[in-house]
Parts: C-alpha cells; structure tokens; sequence
C-alpha cells in the first residue's frame, strides 16, 4: 500500500481537469474493496493501521477529484504551485464588481423571499461556474489557472448560499 500524493495516478486517470466520473468511482471502488479494513481484521495491529489509513486516504482522493474547485488545486500543486498559489485572489476588477453585483441580486431576492429570482441567479451562477471551469480545463498558462480556480471558489460558495437560501 502506497499513499500516492497524485491522486489521478491513484487511480490510473490522466493528470487533467475534465474527469472521466464514472471511471473514478469504478476504480475507487475496487481500491476500497482491495484495502477495506474489513478485509484485515486477521492481519498485524500495523496492517490493521495501514488499511484504515489507506481507506481514508482514498476517500479523500475521491472528495478532492469530485470537487471542480479541489481538483483544479490539486492539478495546480501537482504541477509545482504553492500552496498559497493555488488559493490566490482575483484581481479582475470586472469580476469582482460583477460578484458585488450577484451578492446584492441574492440578497434582495432572499428579502423578497422571491424563490424564482433565486433559481434564475442560480442558473447564472451555474453557467458562470462552467465556463470557469472550461477557462481552466483549456488554458495552460499557470497565472489563468489560478484566477480561474479563485473565480470557481467564488461561483461555489454562492451556489452554496443559494442552496441554502432555497432549502428554507
């Protein structure tokens, strides 16, 4: 058992943003049949360990490759930017004012409890989200990467706050 940093080599899918979903749950899936501590309970107290440490492992492998935000981090440290690199701010100032914009849109329709309001913002936001996602998955410049990853935390959070808004 290996704990593998690069989780696309962990289960054998090419090192880019655009994922093959289905295959990674068919692989993390054997992986925790494979190492499943279940499957130990006879072994050494160490392998017990082991098994536990490497189910967690892989579950947070998949966490983080099913996220588009965790991902796209997770590609930029693998290809050598900082940690802080990959959590860096935006400095478009159109895109902040545009964010400022969907803040206030929210938070008035959220007054209004106007619940197609939300769902409209929603669908905006989604699209917003994609074609971040597509800037990312198309550029290999590094500093795009990062503005673009920044700008999916943005879109994330406020379809997070939608979501919730929505639920009441």
């Amino acid at each position: 058992m290996k704990l593998d940093t690069d989780y696309f080599r962990l289960f054998d899918l090419p090192r880019q943003f655009l994922l093959d979903k289905k295959q990674l749950k068919k692989r993390s899936r054997e992986l925790l049949r494979q190492y499943h501590p279940d499957k130990y309970t006879q072994a050494s107290a160490q392998e017990q360990r082991l098994a536990v440490q490497f189910s967690a492992h892989i579950n947070t492998a998949v966490a983080t490759l099913s996220n588009p935000v965790s991902r796209a981090q997770h590609l930029l440290k693998l290809e050598g930017a900082a940690g802080d690199e990959a959590n860096q701010t935006v400095n478009d100032a159109d895109f902040l004012l545009q964010q400022m914009e969907l803040r206030e849109s929210i938070e008035s329709a959220s007054q209004r409890e106007d619940v197609a309001a939300l769902e409209a913002l929603q669908l905006q936001i989604e699209k917003q989200y994609n074609e971040v996602q597509l800037e990312f998955s198309e550029s290999t410049e590094r500093a795009i990467r990062q503005s673009a990853v920044a700008k999916m935390q943005f879109y994330d959070k406020l379809q997070s706050e939608i979501a919730a808004l929505l639920k009441r």
